[in-house]
């Protein structure tokens, strides 16, 4: 048996349901607010907050009118495997791909848990998306009617080739390419050359792939691999998660999205920062977060034709359409902790203007009254800020980049970073009033330090409705009627949601 050309060793099957990419949201924040009076003379309303882990848990004396929910949707989704050993001929694998991590089966949504253990409903009703999202946090009232030229259009990166170049080696390279042609040819047998793929970078390697398949989902959901010695020889696929011809159709649709969102934006932004901006709050504004889409959430597709999707579809759009604009764009594979329990996460690394930043696409997808609006707090930040509430676990084939520098953290880019307790009122009666005359429901505030951070949100509580008074007055625009308000410990960020 020993001179045979496929070895007799160990037979492991892992077995999955194919739609369980994600068995819980990774974070879910609920807020209640109250609904104020028009008159001049009712009493003021400071939200009540309950808030996900990791996140400032603030507490203010509520309005005696009727409470409406408003909930912050964040996300957590992975393949679950559970593997048993045997002896046999063939390595088999029976998978699910959707992420490159694991997470533990017993992570369901309990109906009884506070924070973190509800799962929030978003409806289906389609939005507007952005137009123009330069106007969040910027300054209406200096000249924003000027024209601004159309920043370069830049060559469009191959989001395939940019990830195969972040393999350690290039026979890995030439491995994977040779399981993606077969992939994408449906082929039920693919051949792997001799020698450059080990049998222990195997298990890594095929979730790469389906990194590599971001427009459809299209992925083996079960395979055994022949292997030779040390080495894998080739791959026999039992069933891909859909047809041949849905696959193409699906890719082709998604090609056709991917260019007409990016020729909007290299029409519209002025500079590499706002068409990743742009391309945030697009996704935001038209796909919902939506546990229940089976594979077709872990896809471009699904995110941006179906308008559904997890962690995942969110994260591979983004990086299709930074890409196809000529903006470095990567796939991050992580975890978060919730209640004890690592659960698997998705998200991007961006290169914007040289600066490497993290960019977190579903966790900004923040849901009211069953409208998408958009947070900033996942939007360009350091490798230090995101492992405040991410855990970076890259797969151990590749190389990662490293994301130092704060340049191209939004708060900062739009003039709503906080250095101090004495630039509080300033910086906040700005935001606030750039929101009340553009009508826009979010503001969002980063402070530099945690006492910076306490103390803005002591006076979010305690002063809120002056402010917003005191910016209608200003300039004309609609009264806030009510508020909602959470903190961020982790990243020392307040996000306030306003109600005209």
């Amino acid at each position: 048996m020993r001179s045979e050309t496929f070895k007799t060793e160990q037979k492991r099957k892992l077995r999955i349901s194919l739609i369980t990419t994600a068995l819980l949201a990774c974070a879910v924040i609920l807020v209640s607010c109250g609904n104020v009076d028009d008159s001049k003379d009712v009493e003021k309303f400071d939200a009540s907050v309950t808030t996900a882990p990791t996140y400032a848990v603030t507490t203010a004396q509520k309005s005696e009118s009727t409470p409406e929910e408003t909930s912050a949707q964040t996300s957590a989704e992975t393949s679950v495997s559970d593997e048993t050993t045997t002896e046999n001929t063939e390595k088999n694998t029976d998978k699910s791909l959707s992420s490159a991590v694991s997470q533990p089966k017993d992570n369901k949504t309990d109906s009884n848990t506070s924070k973190t253990g509800q799962t929030t409903n978003r409806s289906t009703t389609t939005t507007t998306p952005h137009t123009d999202p330069t106007t969040t946090g910027k300054d209406t009232t200096s000249a924003s009617e000027d024209v601004h030229e159309p920043a370069p259009v830049l060559p469009r990166i191959d989001s395939r080739e940019f990830l195969l170049q972040q393999l350690k080696e290039d026979r890995l390279r030439t491995a994977a390419k040779q399981i993606m042609d077969g992939v994408q040819a449906g082929q039920a047998s693919i051949l792997i050359d001799g020698g450059i793929l080990k049998t222990s970078e195997i298990d890594d390697l095929m979730p790469f792939i389906s990194m590599l398949e971001a427009e459809s989902y299209v992925t083996p959901l079960s395979y055994h691999y022949m292997y030779s010695g040390n080495y894998v020889t080739g791959l026999k696929i039992e069933n891909y998660s859909k047809a041949h011809d849905k696959y193409l159709s699906e890719k082709s649709a998604v090609d056709a999205a991917v260019k007409k969102i990016v020729a909007d934006a290299n029409a519209k932004c002025t500079d590499q920062y706002e068409k990743v901006l742009y391309f945030h709050d697009h996704i935001v504004k038209n796909c919902v977060y939506d546990l229940n889409t089976g594979v077709d959430g872990a896809s471009a597709y699904g995110c941006l034709i179906g308008g559904r999707a997890v962690c995942e579809g969110y994260a591979k759009a983004m990086m299709l359409l930074c890409n196809e604009a000529g903006i470095q764009c990567t796939l991050v594979i992580g975890e978060i902790e919730r209640d004890n329990s690592k659960i698997g996460h998705m998200w991007n690394l961006i290169n914007i203007d040289g600066a490497w930043t993290h960019v977190d696409v579903t966790w900004d997808d923040v849901v009211v009254n069953d409208e998408n609006l958009c947070c900033y707090s996942y939007m360009g930040l350091t490798d230090k800020e995101i492992v405040a509430d991410h855990i970076i676990k890259p797969l151990g084939i590749m190389n990662t980049y490293t994301a130092m520098s704060s340049a191209m953290n939004y708060h900062i880019k739009k003039g709503l970073y906080i250095k101090s307790e004495k630039e509080i009122a300033a910086v906040m009666e700005k935001a606030v009033e750039n929101a009340v005359t553009s009508g826009s429901q979010m503001v969002t505030l980063k402070c530099a330090d945690g006492q910076t951070y306490l103390k803005l949100c002591e006076i979010i509580r305690n002063e809120i409705y002056d402010y917003t008074a005191k910016a209608a007055e200003k300039t004309g625009g609609k009264a806030v009627k009510s508020v909602n308000f959470f903190g961020q410990d982790g990243l020392n960020t307040a996000v306030i949601i306003l109600r005209y």
